[in-house]
């Protein structure tokens, strides 16, 4: 003969179905994979094992659970009962280790010594909620100078770990939504804004996404302005800079202007003489001279780089030059 189990849902020999003490039977495999699954949540406040149908709230005695379980498992569930009550005394703290699950038991009406010992793994304990403001910032500072793990372990605590609204338990985010679940006391709040979850009905956090676009707008704000304060500073610069620019070229300029056609006039006054050409190289250095006087104020008043003036300046000063230099070579 099958009977139906309302936990697999599916239809099992009757042999294999175990009968609990409120009347429901269900299949040996399913009962004991549903009351390990449960066990998981130990930690909640309002934790009851009870029968997996629910019926008037009936909690499953230690009868059914040995029947339902094998010697290790329920040798586990027993550790975990003993461990769940005496998280509940806050003199019994768990020892700090990643691997070892020792239960340790502090006087918290005496004052705390330097160091606690674990009974199982022999690691130091500094239980941190025992410690005054002061010396925890005292140890913190030390950490820092030092450099040591704990130092870090703070700061990622301070960042990255928020406390439960309802109980003040710790929780720590590795990913996932901003949808959070106590696993202390089940209560259901917002990661972001801490509130409670059920007025989340878009999922969005309506806090959170307001702090973002306040973010991202301070920050276009204080590009903007930053951006605006560096402009001002490298266009005073920039002017500061042309305007020595400028001015050293204009005298050399002017000098050599002076300089050239008072060496022509004293050729001129030897000779006696001026050829048509050298007329026509004395109009062109003059007409560069003060090409490249007017071409600087020019690009000058529209901001051009300093390489694009100085090369445009280059270029009149050789032609300048070469120009005097065959007009005396040649003629």
């Amino acid at each position: 003969m099958t009977e139906y189990c309302p936990i697999c849902l599916m239809y099992e020999n009757k042999s294999n179905f175990k009968t609990l003490s409120c009347g429901c039977s269900f299949c040996k495999y399913a009962v004991s994979e549903w009351v390990v699954a449960q066990l998981e949540n130990y930690y909640k406040e309002n934790f009851v094992l009870s029968c997996p149908k629910a019926i008037l709230g009936h909690i499953l005695s230690e009868t059914d659970l040995k029947a339902c379980l094998t010697p290790v498992q329920y040798e586990q569930y027993q550790m975990t009962s003993l461990k769940r009550l005496l998280l509940k005394n806050p003199q019994y703290r768990q020892c700090p280790m990643s691997q070892c699950n020792y239960l340790g038991w502090v006087d918290t009406n005496q004052k705390c010594t330097e160091n606690l010992v674990c009974g199982k793994c022999n690691g130091k304990w500094n239980d941190p909620s025992l410690y005054p403001a002061s010396n925890k910032f005292l140890n913190n500072f030390k950490s820092l100078l030092k450099g040591t793990n704990d130092y870090w372990s703070y700061i990622w605590k301070e960042i990255w770990v928020k406390y439960c609204p309802k109980c003040d338990s710790p929780i720590e985010k590795n990913g996932g939504c901003f949808h959070m679940t106590c696993q202390h006391c089940t209560y259901e709040f917002c990661w972001d804004c801490l509130q409670p979850y059920r007025n989340h009905k878009t999922g969005l956090c309506q806090v959170s996404v307001g702090y973002s676009w306040g973010l991202i707008i301070l920050m276009i704000i204080g590009v903007i302005v930053r951006l605006c304060w560096i402009n001002d500073i490298f266009s005073a610069l920039i002017g500061f800079l042309l305007y020595k620019f400028i001015l050293f070229f204009s005298g050399l300029l002017a000098f050599w202007l002076y300089f050239g056609t008072g060496c022509l006039i004293c050729d001129y006054r030897r000779g006696y003489y001026m050829s048509f050409e050298k007329k026509i190289f004395i109009g062109m250095l003059i007409l560069l001279c003060f090409l490249g006087i007017y071409f600087m104020y020019y690009f000058y008043s529209y901001f051009f780089e300093v390489f694009e003036i100085a090369s445009i300046l280059g270029v009149i000063f050789g032609t300048n030059f070469g120009a005097c230099f065959i007009l005396y070579k040649r003629y």
